[in-house]
């Protein structure tokens, strides 16, 4: 039988003999070679070729990246070295049927109708992250302990724990702006049916440990591989047949792999312009499916704002959602994270003509329309702005709940973005745009008015940014609120030269990497970089 492990190589395919008591031994020689979604559901996989991913270059308003995108993915080969064998990876998913799988691999079974939940592969009771394995080699089956018989209620101790880890800290992360919470709510219960979900779940919970821990993360990777197993045999079928529980699935997968944005681990099935515009589709379904594109809407956000990569998200199916037809604060908070998301889509298109003076104007009137006409409750209950001199050098802004506190982040990014449009140019922007103004103004080689204009610009970046990184520190209980503030400090947080600020800066992307496990760390070092840089100037 075989073991799909995903780690910082990919994907990969391990093999094992299954022994007559029961016990699987591993077979060294096995090759672990990358593994890729087939292109016909009954086409034997054999070979081993490359997976080729087209490049796309693009130029936005921070400046230009390469960024290989996989719209396409070819067959990659599955075989042991030393063995003539055929892997065929034949799909099997459908939401109306069980995981009948053709090989012996006991990962769920459906009898009459029934879920056997049990997870038959897993680390024992007790295993941890640290205890398993060190990751400085390829795991094996005596790094996994793996388990055989049946448990009640069918997840060992530390599954349940990692479950249980999954509702009460994670899940909040995602539904920010869901009144129903349907991630930690409905999608437990349906992990107790679903295999891909429970897999997913169990190695996103998994990866936050062992990033809180700082130890080892192969268990995360090896409950990862299964879950990507199985996800990406239902991304083979039919777009049909696509429902709630698969889309629930990939966006916790695509979660997983953005939880340490060091390293390149991304499955980039799960990230192409064809899947994400067919989970925009649900935007308007309501239910787990609407909340799971919305969560894929924000998650597209995540991967231009930080990653750069070009916008490829259609837009037009949100602004179909029925979201828009209810009166909750979770509601006028999604309109202007679809305005930021609008905005998005004109900095990082491939189509430079899209981006006009007269689009940006239009979206920027839209963007101070929602201000100025929001719900009074989206005003703080207490506010208490910034004053360097008593060295408070960002504001306190408490709101009442977190979609009140996402929604006006969200606005203060959408004005942050519009501010660097306007100030970029075609050959230079964001911090390489500061550091050029900056010599310039050293060097008088510009005239006063564009230094004026460039502090202007600045000044304007560094009230927003303090703002959205206030409305996170002073509602510590949306934990969510810390991704946008790193978010957009990572992108224009050289604009702070005061060094009261600059601390408080570095204070908080060190809470947020404490108390959530999301890595600052290269945030810090680059920030720290960027101001040596400019006040050397």
């Amino acid at each position: 039988m075989s073991m799909i492990i995903a780690g910082p190589g990919g994907v990969t395919v391990k093999f094992f003999r299954e022994g007559s008591d029961g016990d699987l031994s591993y077979l060294p020689n096995s090759s672990p070679n990358r593994l890729s979604p087939p292109e016909s559901p009954t086409t034997p996989v054999t070979g081993n070729n490359e997976t080729r991913r087209q490049d796309h270059h693009f130029q936005s308003a921070f400046g230009t990246r390469d960024q290989g995108l996989s719209n396409s993915t070819d067959v990659s080969g599955i075989v042991p070295d030393e063995a003539s064998v055929q892997y065929s990876f034949t799909p099997n998913y459908s939401p109306s049927k069980a995981f009948n799988r053709g090989d012996s691999s006991p990962i769920a079974r459906r009898h009459n109708g029934n879920i056997n939940t049990s997870i038959l592969f897993s680390p024992s009771v007790g295993e941890t992250p640290s205890t398993v394995a060190n990751v400085s080699h390829t795991p094996t089956a005596a790094d996994l302990p793996i388990r055989r018989g049946l448990s009640e209620p069918g997840l060992t101790k530390r599954e349940a724990f990692l479950l249980r880890s999954y509702i009460d800290k994670l899940a909040p992360w995602s539904d920010p702006c869901d009144p129903a919470r349907h991630f930690a709510t409905e999608v437990p219960r349906r992990a107790l049916q679903v295999p891909m979900i429970l897999y997913g779940i169990l190695a996103l919970s998994s990866r936050h440990q062992a990033s809180i821990t700082a130890s080892d993360d192969v268990e995360a990777s090896f409950y990862h591989g299964r879950c990507l197993e199985l996800v990406i045999s239902a991304l083979s079928c039919p777009e049909d047949s696509y429902d709630d529980a698969l889309l629930a699935a990939v966006v916790i997968c695509r979660l997983y792999e953005e939880f340490d944005i060091r390293d390149d681990t991304r499955c980039h099935l799960l990230g192409t312009s064809q899947l994400l515009n067919t989970m925009a589709t649900f935007s308007s379904s309501g239910g787990l499916a609407e909340a799971a594109s919305w969560l894929s809407l924000r998650q597209a956000i995540y991967s231009t704002l930080v990653l750069q990569e070009p916008w490829a998200l259609k837009l037009e199916n949100y602004e179909r959602s029925s979201v828009f037809r209810l009166e909750n604060d979770a509601a006028y908070a999604n309109v202007i994270i679809l305005l930021m998301a609008k905005i998005l889509s004109l900095t990082y298109s491939t189509d430079t003509s899209t981006v006009t003076k007269e689009a940006l104007e239009r979206i920027e009137i839209k963007v101070d329309e929602w201000n100025n006409s929001k719900p009074e409750l989206f005003r703080p209950i207490y506010f208490q702005d910034a004053d360097l001199e008593k060295g408070e050098a960002i504001p306190d802004i408490q709101m009442l709940n977190s979609a009140q506190v996402i929604g006006l982040q969200y606005y203060h990014g959408s004005k942050i973005l519009l501010i660097l449009m306007r100030a970029s140019s075609s050959r230079s922007s964001g911090y390489e745009a500061a550091r050029q103004s900056r010599n310039a103004e050293a060097s008088l080689l510009s005239p006063p008015q564009i230094h004026l204009t460039y502090s202007t610009h600045q000044s304007m970046v560094r009230t927003h940014l303090a703002m959205i990184i206030g409305l996170a520190n002073s509602n510590l209980f949306v934990e969510n609120a810390n991704f946008l503030a790193s978010h957009f400090l990572k992108i224009c947080g050289y604009c702070f030269s005061n060094p009261v600020q600059r601390q408080a800066v570095i204070q908080f992307l060190v809470r947020t990497e404490q108390a959530m496990g999301w890595r600052t760390t290269d945030t810090i070092a680059a920030l720290k970089a960027q101001w040596r840089d400019l006040d050397a100037l």
